[in-house]
């Protein structure tokens, strides 16, 4: 996958591993829950930025995830 930052299944081994569904990371990143299933699926990478935001919001902690900041 072009542009990715993580491969399908590495993506689905990092939701996991922080027991997330894929409708909290789409909550978590404001797209559809198709957009992580394509991303999942290796449809479409994953862009690079909302790789980084999900980083950033649960490094925040998943509780707060929703309403972290983005600064």
């Amino acid at each position: 996958m072009k542009n990715s930052v993580l491969s399908a299944p590495e993506l689905k081994l990092f939701r996991l591993s922080h027991g997330l569904t894929q409708s909290q990371i789409a909550e978590l990143l404001y797209v559809t829950i198709r957009s992580v299933e394509n991303w999942e699926q290796g449809i479409s990478p994953i862009p690079r930025a909302y790789l980084e935001l999900l980083k950033i919001k649960l490094a925040a902690g998943v509780e707060n995830a929703a309403t972290a900041p983005l600064s």
